[in-house]
């Protein structure tokens, strides 16, 4: 990287890998283990979707709690819901295996190491993710200068102090670049605190007239030409 570089910011899930699919096929496999925990007809497990909902719902009431503590008190819940209590340490060992699967699900996707790559011959490249798939679990700690997890910060994206720490962490002199898929934590919200913003749109989804990303792509291909575009 250069002195004085840009900085380049990027989000982690459904940005550099698919973190939705791994969660996915997880909670699927979790629902087998939790029949098989609670002794009772994999029917009679909540749906994937149902899962997910409960989760979202112990999320929003529980703010500031860990990803771990939020998805624990989902499963309780659930065990709880089967008749099954926690006296044997059912819960823990539910939460740890979907833990493990989600881990192991987790890949990144093909454009991301060629990218990462790339982007490491001209630039500072920062991770900036609200998740908790941590990089060092899919070999990717070395492609980054800095990693900044929401849980560490003390607070996640779009909060403005977010975008504030990075900026100090990351020092130097050129600019900051956000790269991502989530239009206000990625684009809008970075814009604002005075950064460039490129939206990774995967899954093509509608741009909204108000928003309006530096640059659009929908894989990392040509993440270098767009910044070089942007940044000239």
């Amino acid at each position: 990287m250069r002195a004085g570089a840009a900085t380049i910011v990027l989000d982690g899930d459904q940005t550099l890998w698919d973190f939705q699919s791994a969660m996915v096929r997880a909670l699927g496999e979790t629902r087998i283990e939790i029949a098989r925990v609670v002794d009772v007809d994999l029917a009679d497990v909540p749906s994937i979707e149902a899962l997910i909902a409960r989760r979202d719902r112990i999320a929003e009431a529980a703010r500031g709690e860990t990803l771990e503590a939020i998805r624990r008190s989902a499963f309780a819940e659930t065990l709880a819901e089967l008749g099954h209590g926690d006296d044997d340490g059912a819960v823990d060992r539910v939460a740890a295996f979907f833990t493990g699967r989600r881990f192991e699900l987790c890949r990144p996707y093909h454009d991301t190491v060629p990218a990462l790559t790339k982007l490491r011959e001209s630039y500072v490249v920062a991770l900036l993710t609200n998740g908790n798939s941590h990089p060092e679990r899919m070999g990717l700690r070395s492609m980054f200068d800095h990693v900044l997890v929401a849980e560490d910060l003390g607070a996640e994206k779009p909060d403005p102090s977010v975008y504030a720490r990075v900026a100090a962490v990351c020092g130097g002199e050129g600019a900051l670049v956000s790269v991502g898929d989530s239009l206000m934590n990625d684009v809008v919200a970075p814009q604002k605190a005075g950064w460039k913003a490129v939206w990774i749109n995967r899954d093509h989804r509608p741009l909204p007239q108000q928003v309006n990303p530096d640059a659009t792509l929908t894989t990392l291909d040509g993440l270098d030409i767009a910044l070089r575009s942007i940044l000239s």
